[in-house]
């Protein structure tokens, strides 16, 4: 079985190359059309995973984009005669969908990787979204909030739709060496005494950043040596937080930070606080977080929405709710024995839903299905 992907604008993403070195490990011949214009760490990776990848040469990230990439991408898959042609993200969706048009013996799929974002912020993208539900034969949904997205919000007809959640590859997360840990807290200035609360979130609206800051302050008034380890530190809100935040010595903000397992084993807590269930589509670091086995402060968002036991699985707070964000950091920091039972639990829901070898095999048996294997 031969599968053509055709991703958007990508520089490192090694959870798709997990992916793709399943997928190619169980005999499926990946062929990647990657819209980037220049040369790239994640060429090589996803060469290293088994698959031909094969650079565009130009940005493939929006509607334009897509429609000038569309006869590359045409002639590209036509030399490959693919049995499924598989769009990712919408640039990537979009010009694979207009080259299988010329290409009837090619079964064109598409994931979705995003919710209700077009719904809300950006009202033409949903025009380009319907458009491609439209020419797609099936469509992945990263998480039951998409799906729901899509039907009720797009009207999908449900058989046209299959929820494959992301997958990490868990041992990544698991199998962390105290030097590493170390030398993380190093680089980042987190050497010495007090708790580390973790956030990993880009500084951008519906990630619940004002929220964080004023839970943090809750968290100070008991614990006035704990630090906020901020990751992805950056987008549109990072100046005037960065200013609000400036000057404290227990903050630590981080733009990008390529070891993510030593960087989670050095939390002693982790919040990811969204302000809307949509408002992630699936959120790797859920499961990220659970996989690493540290104990965790949700808001029910993306992968997790309706998934979790509170106080069980991690702590589950409401949208937008400060002082009870505080109250269940304070929690897991005030009761180690409690903390390490839901940070227990939390990995063994990442151990079962949220691995790498799962989603490869979902994604596996889908392509069979299509093709009536």
């Amino acid at each position: 079985m031969r599968v053509v992907h055709v991703v958007s604008t990508m520089e490192s993403a090694h959870n798709y190359v997990d992916l793709v070195a399943e997928l190619t490990g169980a005999g499926i011949d990946v062929h990647v059309l990657l819209g980037n214009a220049e040369p790239t760490p994640v060429e090589t990776d996803l060469s290293d995973a088994g698959a031909e990848v094969v650079r565009l040469g130009l940005r493939l990230h929006d509607f334009g984009s897509a429609l000038r990439a569309a006869p590359r991408v045409r002639s590209e898959v036509r030399r490959r005669r693919p049995s499924i042609v598989h769009g990712h993200f919408l640039g990537g969706s979009i010009a694979a969908a207009w080259a299988s048009i010329a290409l009837p013996s090619a079964r064109f799929i598409h994931t979705r990787h995003h919710a209700d974002f077009h719904h809300e912020h950006a009202r033409k993208g949903v025009a380009f979204d319907r458009m491609v539900n439209r020419l797609s034969e099936h469509i992945v949904a990263i998480s039951p909030v998409v799906e729901e997205v899509l039907r009720d919000r797009e009207g999908v007809a449900a058989g046209r739709v299959s929820v494959i959640e992301h997958g990490v590859r868990v041992e990544r997360y698991r199998d962390v060496v105290d030097r590493d840990v170390a030398a993380f807290r190093r680089r980042v200035g987190l050497e010495g005494p007090g708790p580390v609360v973790g956030v990993c979130s880009r500084m951008i609206n519906g990630k619940g950043c004002d929220v964080i800051i004023d839970a943090m302050k809750g968290v100070w008034a008991s614990v006035p040596d704990a630090r906020l380890l901020w990751l992805n530190a950056r987008g549109p809100l990072a100046p005037g937080l960065r200013t609000e935040l400036g000057g404290d010595e227990r903050v630590r903000l981080v733009e990008f930070e390529h070891d993510m397992a030593a960087a989670f084993a050095a939390m002693d807590v982790f919040v990811h606080i969204p302000t809307r269930r949509t408002a992630e589509a699936f959120g790797f670091v859920y499961a990220e977080a659970m996989a690493s086995g540290v104990p965790c402060v949700f808001t029910e968002a993306g992968a997790i929405a309706g998934r979790l036991t509170d106080g069980v699985h991690a702590h589950l707070v409401g949208h937008r709710d400060a002082e009870v964000t505080a109250t269940a950091v304070l929690g897991l920091l005030g009761d180690p024995d409690h903390a390490r039972q839901v940070a227990h639990a939390g990995r063994s829901v990442a151990d079962e839903r949220f691995t790498v070898v799962r989603e490869a095999a979902e994604h596996a048996r889908l392509y069979g299905q299509l093709l009536g294997a």
